[in-house]
């Protein structure tokens, strides 16, 4: 699968979300770093591409589109050793699900007439948006 977004005579320029990581970004230049007939490389993480200048007499297009390909197939097969959420974030999550389930939960109580259900629920309820409150506090005051 061709990724390559612009090409003009010696230059062609190569896109990929892949590529917006930068150790992926990095596998992907070391590896078209060593091929002969490309004369300067330049990536761009916050745009995910890459641009080549290359001879075009020393390196057919067809040969750089399939090693511009298994460069980033190369890439694609880094694994990111900090995949796993912060803390922080995992207790934002949870205190998102908690704040679903209890206001659904209220709902349902309130409909039912239990009150002192509804009221529990409530505070469940309340005691998650502190908490997610507390986590963007920050970003609330601004």
């Amino acid at each position: 699968m061709s990724r390559i977004v612009s090409q003009l005579q010696g230059r062609v320029r190569i896109r990929d979300h892949l590529l917006r990581i930068p150790q992926r970004m990095a596998i992907a230049v070391r590896a078209l770093e060593d091929v002969a007939g490309i004369s300067s490389i330049e990536g761009n993480t916050k745009t995910g591409s890459i641009l080549l200048r290359f001879e075009s007499n020393a390196l057919p297009f067809e040969t750089l589109e399939s090693l511009i390909d298994a460069a980033i197939e190369q890439a694609a097969r880094y694994h990111i050793a900090s995949q796993n959420p912060s803390l922080k974030r995992q207790i934002n999550r949870a205190a998102k699900v908690g704040m679903l389930g209890s206001l659904v939960t209220s709902m349902a109580l309130l409909v039912t007439c239990h009150k002192k259900g509804h009221a529990a629920a409530g505070g469940v309820f309340l005691a998650c948006l502190s908490v997610h409150t507390a986590i963007h506090r920050k970003s609330l005051i601004r």
